[in-house]
């Protein structure tokens, strides 16, 4: 099985995969124009490993594979045939896929100008990327997870906080989701130019809130309560 770099179109991005004695598969998934493309074949690799298992092919490339990535595949491609064998028994569909292509020089951290980072929640997961990797990053991408209370509550800014704490405590800045706009906020984190944003314990009055008198949940008189819990020192209905 050949697979060849991703390569950008009018449509997006396309890859191209070839199984042996087949026509090739081309697959196109659109993508916004500003975004970086990896122009290596490293993306693919995953896409066709399964295939090529399945297959029972050696994965070949036209280009040169990263060393971390082919020395991961094998790892990969066991744990895919232990659930395969697991579920299927002696009917197992998956075999070993040799990987017939040579190691990338790949660049060197700082090399292109460019940084390194990873995305964070502060959860488990996501310390053991950090913690795993920490010599190669630059930044840390704050990622809002899905247990997240929502924007603007106490409980939110308090996570938030302790997030930034965690990045504190790592050495590394943080990148916060208003900041993702692929403009450059990898290379400022670097720079040590990420801007600060203005959180809720920078808020010190509300000019503007609904009580129950019209189509608010709470009482006029329960307003004033808001101030110790949010940093707000004054509200006025």
């Amino acid at each position: 099985m050949l697979i060849e770099a991703p390569r950008r179109t009018d449509d997006g991005v396309t890859i191209v995969i070839t199984p042996d004695g087949a026509e090739p598969i081309r697959t196109s998934v659109p993508v916004a124009g500003g975004l970086l493309l990896d122009t290596t074949v490293d993306p693919v690799v995953p896409a066709a490993l399964l295939p090529a298992m399945h297959r029972d092919e050696a994965l070949r490339a036209t280009g040169g594979i990263s060393p971390r990535l082919r020395a991961g595949a094998g790892q990969f491609q066991r744990i895919l045939m232990s659930w395969d064998r697991h579920l299927f028994g002696e009917k197992a569909l998956l075999r070993m896929a040799r990987i017939e292509a040579a190691e990338r020089r790949t660049v060197e951290r700082g090399e292109d100008g460019r940084g390194t980072a990873c995305f964070f929640t502060a959860g488990a997961d996501s310390f053991h990327s950090v913690i795993t990797n920490r010599d190669r990053l630059d930044a840390l991408i704050h990622v809002r997870g899905f247990g997240t209370p929502p924007d603007g509550t106490p409980l939110s800014a308090m996570i938030e906080e302790r997030l930034r704490d965690a990045a504190r405590l790592l050495g590394l800045p943080l990148i916060e989701p208003e900041l993702r706009e692929d403009a450059g906020e990898i290379e400022a984190a670097l720079a040590g130019r990420l801007p600060t944003l203005v959180t809720l314990h920078d808020l010190r009055g509300d000019l503007h809130s609904h009580s129950d008198w019209s189509d608010g949940v709470h009482a006029a008189r329960g307003h004033g309560g808001v101030g110790p819990a949010s940093s707000v020192a004054r509200t006025r209905s």
